[in-house]
């Protein structure tokens, strides 16, 4: 699923009864979380769903959280995986990934190269390569999600995520353009390999 959920009035819930929910490059932005809400994102996974997201970009306001829920039968067992993605506040607020499991069920989360600030919760989950640091939007207010070069997000994803890697990004902008993917749903142009361009076969001496 390629979408942007934006200016929404409440949470936006994703309910996965069975089987596999496959999300790549989605955008959730100035979503308006009611006060009594801690989720502003839910995605509740029941029995043996399993969740492979990738390429996500959720702007979360007043600390709401970004949540995994586990909604088990006896013997459930589900996986909700999550890679190159960002989960930030741009308000300044603290918005964490956070492990709901209402059953006390087994439940595997795994998140690899995400950009947010915490998980939280329910688990256990392995974390791998996190970053903590503002991702350094274009402008967020005006709902520009585009990655400045100096955002730690350029470059700095995994090529290799289950189901493998989209070919593009949310804009059908070919991924990757650089050493590696940059995290988020936004590929930026920023290449940060070195190219050095060899004119003969010497040696030594002059290229």
């Amino acid at each position: 699923t390629r979408s942007v959920i934006t200016a929404m009035t409440d949470k936006v819930t994703v309910n996965v009864p069975d089987g596999n929910l496959n999300l790549e490059n989605v955008r959730f932005d100035h979503l308006t979380t009611p006060a009594a809400t801690q989720c502003a994102v839910e995605i509740e996974l029941v029995s043996d769903s399993t969740l492979t997201a990738q390429g996500i970009t959720a702007d979360l306001a007043a600390s709401k959280d970004f949540c995994l829920t586990a909604d088990t039968l006896e013997n459930g067992h589900p996986v909700a995986l999550l890679a190159n993605s960002v989960i930030w506040g741009s308000d300044g607020g603290i918005p964490a990934i956070r492990g709901v499991n209402l059953e006390d069920h087994p439940f595997d989360i795994g998140l690899s190269n995400d950009l947010f600030h915490t998980f939280t919760g329910d688990g256990p989950a392995t974390i791998q390569a996190q970053i903590n640091a503002d991702p350094k939007w274009t402008n967020p207010a005006a709902g520009d999600y585009h990655l400045l070069a100096a955002s730690p997000a350029v470059n700095s994803g995994t090529p290799t995520v289950f189901g493998g890697l989209p070919a593009t990004d949310i804009e059908s902008l070919p991924r990757f353009r650089g050493s590696a993917p940059d995290r988020g749903a936004y590929e930026s142009p920023f290449d940060d390999r070195t190219y050095l361009t060899v004119s003969n076969t010497n040696d030594s001496g002059a290229f």
